[in-house]
């Protein structure tokens, strides 16, 4: 039996191609969601701050 090497099957670099840009976008996905969780907890933060000043003038 003749092995052929994946990349020779139609087709089969574009899958491949499409898979890591997929990949890359689920860890850029990622890490804007884990900086958008950094936002919102200093936004959480500076509210509270903010409240506290208010209620001291």
């Amino acid at each position: 039996m003749v092995t052929t090497p994946n990349s020779a099957i139609p087709g089969h670099a574009k899958i491949e191609e499409l898979t890591l840009y997929s990949i890359q976008l689920e860890k850029a996905n990622k890490q804007q969601a884990d900086e958008l969780q950094v936002v919102k907890q200093k936004q959480t933060e500076l509210e509270r701050l903010l409240k506290q000043v208010l209620k001291q003038s």
